[in-house]
């Protein structure tokens, strides 16, 4: 039985990303994975002494979060977070950029 039920959306992205993906794909998932928990994780810190959520610029300028996610690209998937003072979204989709329209040709991921 779960009884931290904060993490249910981090188990829902999980499911949703090993559902869509063949085996060969199961390293860049993981690092996606990986990439998502640690925005979250960035996030908690960033809030807890900001007291609200920051852009991906600051929760690296701040320590909290590698320079590797600063520019929103890693493993070929384009993470956009969106922060208000009390919430925030992060969405992960594909970067397709032989696409002419971006937005039409993405998988979406949001939590």
């Amino acid at each position: 039985m779960i009884t931290d039920y904060s993490k249910i959306p981090f188990i829902i992205l999980i499911c949703v990303i090993l559902g869509s993906c063949n085996l060969g794909s199961r390293i860049q998932v993981e690092e996606i994975i990986q990439n998502v928990h640690e925005i979250r994780n960035a996030q908690l810190d960033f809030r807890q002494n900001n007291m609200r959520y920051g852009s991906l610029k600051e929760l690296v300028g701040s320590g909290f979060l590698s320079d590797d996610l600063e520019d929103g690209k890693n493993a070929g998937y384009v993470f956009e977070l969106i922060n208000e003072e009390d919430r925030y979204q992060l969405t992960v989709f594909m970067d397709n950029k032989d696409s002419q329209s971006i937005k039409e040709d993405q998988e979406r991921l949001s939590l």
